[in-house]
């Protein structure tokens, strides 16, 4: 059952978003976006606070399990029930996640694979879910994919991505790759909530 699991556990995170009345403590709310290139198009989620928040920085620490957690989420509009055309990474780290350095799923020179979790997830506008994680078994089911933070604050979270992501068809009980999208150009100027 492990290897159920470790293609779970990026999804997840997927789904997490937050929607709020609540305006950022920015006035100037134009200064926030997340886009990207997926196979080559450019994806483009604006801000939308009047609204609702699609896009959204959360870091925290957990003194219970004594980890650091990293979530950017960015959507077309999370109102949508199909929940389709969003991307969310998330990084849990046993050490602070801090600035300049950059994260990564598959050990690489001048890279930092965190010690807990890396995921990043995508779902396309028909609900085809892609993702990647860190390979926690022998068989390597996940592609490289990166992110390094430019700016946390406690205002905005700051930074660049990219990465390749995959489907699994998992019906049989062995994963069939299906297809992979390829993201590059990735960067987000997101408010931390």
């Amino acid at each position: 059952m492990k290897y159920h699991y470790s293609l779970l556990l990026p999804l997840i995170f997927l789904f997490q978003a937050c929607s709020s009345d609540d305006s950022p403590n920015d006035e100037n709310t134009s200064k926030y976006y997340f886009r990207y290139k997926l196979d080559g198009t450019q994806i483009d989620y604006p801000f939308k606070p009047e609204t609702q928040i699609n896009l959204t920085g959360i870091y925290e620490y957990d003194s219970n399990s004594e980890s650091y957690g990293m979530q950017v989420f960015g959507a077309a509009n999370i109102l949508d029930s199909g929940q389709t055309n969003r991307l969310v990474i998330y990084i849990g780290n046993s050490a602070e996640v801090t600035t300049n350095i950059t994260y990564t799923n598959i050990e690489a020179p001048d890279s930092t694979v965190p010690d807990l979790i890396f995921s990043m997830g995508y779902t396309d506008m028909v609900k085809t879910m892609f993702v990647t994680s860190k390979n926690i078994i022998s068989t390597q089911l996940y592609k490289n994919a990166k992110i390094r933070y430019d700016k946390i604050s406690e205002d905005n979270i700051q930074g660049t991505f990219s990465g390749i992501l995959s489907n699994y068809d998992t019906s049989t009980g062995q994963p069939i790759l299906t297809k992979e999208v390829i993201i590059t150009d990735g960067e987000f100027n997101v408010p931390r909530y």
